[in-house]
């Protein structure tokens, strides 16, 4: 019988493509089983089941007065949590348009979206398919992390054993959480720059509203930030932020959560800002928090808290009423006071020390020095590194901003410097500190309580 070499030929191939396919999965299978273990310490450790359960994130602990208005916080991270009833359906509606459409469809990996990134390379378009909860695991996890580091996460070869941690990790959270639950811990840990963690804290700090009372146009802007924290900050680069957020207005429309007309109406809209970056020394009765935070800090050793991450909510003895009559009283008097400094120190700075001869000259370097305990100067240090030159470059750029004075805020052309200047020629006081009673509680699942 003679044989059909076409035959034999296509019989042959079906085999051999059989073969590397079962040998594909088999390697595939091997793969993310390795992983998942960290065999042989070549891959590093994975989040354990209890670190998904729990995730851990920094909650800023806040300081009411007797009568339960907001004195100030203690934080590393500015977040404050808000439950998913809470949420604005415009900030859900921009984040899924932006960054992840088939949220509610898949489980934790777009198929779709990685399936289609040979496409657009072969176009010469760069396209991202990470989910929302891709992007959860990274943000909790610390995939990147040295920590989770193996003896194979080294290079380019780090970059992949990252992202398939992440996609093992993201199904992990998918099978433990809702998509409700998913999206309102992705919007609450997320950072939005400007010190701002979580949509409550960013919408305040950019927009000085409740992310309840966000528009689209606004929305698209925190959304838009999401990309990079610096380059697409409104308030640091506003013509790079306003193209973003228009990208953003456009993936909207694309998808029907807003009409074409309302997009050309909007993208024609300036960005427009109530920017206030909120720190640890705002706020009422400062001096009074300060004193607070020490015997806080005390006692937070002897239980095991944690004053900057565990949330702490403090009630004190102060009336928010009695606290600012006595503010108002110092800022009249400051105002008077601050007039005979400038004039005594017109066409001189105030920073200066008496010398060996016995005469006073300027601290070297003094503004120098302060700048870089600046937010400005630590955003910079992350953007350049050591390039000090273009460090100091953008530190002398000069910008539109609002300033305080003793009449009002004023608009005015500064740089980095030259507002630095400008604050440390102002006279500061303290509040009398008088002896007080806490109540404490700590925001935890369990609602476990604490006083004293």
């Amino acid at each position: 019988m003679v044989s059909n070499p076409k035959k034999n030929f296509k019989s042959t191939l079906v085999k051999t493509l059989w073969f590397f396919f079962f040998i594909g999965w088999i390697a595939l299978f091997g793969l993310f089983y390795g992983l998942a273990n960290n065999s042989a310490g070549l891959f590093g450790q994975m989040p354990i089941l209890e670190d998904l359960e729990n995730p851990k994130a920094s909650l800023a602990s806040e300081v009411y007065t007797q009568d339960s208005v907001l004195l100030g916080k203690y934080f590393l991270e500015n977040r404050t949590n808000i439950p998913f009833e809470d949420l604005s359906p415009i900030i859900m509606n921009t984040l899924k348009a932006t960054e992840d459409i088939r949220f509610e469809a898949h489980s934790g990996i777009d198929v779709k979206g990685v399936a289609s990134i040979p496409y657009y390379l072969i176009k010469g378009k760069r396209k991202g398919a990470s989910t929302i909860t891709q992007q959860l695991a990274r943000n909790l996890y610390e995939s990147s992390n040295d920590r989770f580091a193996g003896k194979l996460s080294k290079g380019k070869l780090k970059t992949i054993i990252v992202k398939l941690k992440e996609w093992i990790t993201a199904t992990k959270i998918e099978q433990s959480y809702t998509k409700e639950e998913i999206i309102a811990m992705y919007l609450n840990t997320v950072d939005f720059g400007s010190n701002a963690f979580g949509i409550k804290i960013a919408a305040q700090t950019y927009f000085g509203k409740d992310q309840k009372d966000l528009k689209y146009e606004e929305a698209a802007v925190l959304i838009g930030l999401l990309k990079a924290t610096y380059n697409f900050n409104p308030k640091i680069n506003p013509d790079k932020a306003l193209v973003r957020r228009n990208t953003v207005l456009e993936q909207l429309e694309k998808y029907k959560y807003i009409s074409k007309d309302s997009l050309d109406l909007l993208k024609e809209s300036p960005i427009a800002l109530n920017y206030l970056v909120e720190n640890n020394s705002q706020g009422n009765a400062t001096y009074f928090r300060e004193e607070t935070k020490k015997f806080l800090q005390e006692w937070c050793k002897e239980k095991g808290y944690d004053l900057y991450r565990d949330g702490l909510v403090v009630y004190t003895t102060i009336d928010s009423k009695m606290q600012e009559f006595a503010e108002n009283a110092v800022n009249e008097h400051l105002k008077e006071h601050q007039r005979k400094f400038f004039a005594h120190w017109k066409g001189r700075n105030p920073w200066t020390v008496k010398n060996e001869e016995g005469k006073y000259e300027e601290v070297k370097d003094f503004l120098k020095t302060h700048i870089k305990r600046s937010y400005t100067y630590r955003l910079l240090k992350n953007k350049f590194g050591d390039d000090t030159l273009n460090i100091d470059k953008a530190l002398r750029e000069k910008k539109n901003m609002k300033v305080f004075t003793w009449d009002g805020e004023k608009d005015t052309l500064f740089s980095s410097f030259d507002s630095l200047a400008y604050y440390k020629h102002f006279l500061q006081t303290a509040h009398l500190f008088r002896s007080y009673k806490l109540h404490v509680h700590l925001l935890v699942p369990t609602h476990r309580f604490a006083s004293l």
